[in-house]
């Protein structure tokens, strides 16, 4: 088992009525089993904890210790 920790920052969305809704951002924590988690995993256990609007998606960003700097995740590679 391994603990992941997200970050998800504060953000606007829209209700179904069209009303801007303010989210404060949080701290999510996951455990899962060593090689099971999957990107399309990781994003659907973020959509099931934070609620955005229909037309908005998680943008996943890591620290990568060999490149020194932040990079975005896009898919499984």
């Amino acid at each position: 088992m391994f603990s992941l920790e997200v970050k998800v920052q504060a953000f606007m969305t829209k209700d179904s009525d069209g009303e801007k809704t303010y989210c404060k951002g949080k701290v999510v924590n996951f455990s899962w089993e060593v090689g099971t988690i999957t990107y399309d995993l990781l994003h659907s256990s973020l959509s099931s904890v934070v609620s955005w609007s229909s037309n908005q998606t998680a943008t996943i960003w890591f620290f990568d210790k060999t490149l020194g700097e932040d990079v975005m995740l896009v898919d499984e590679v």
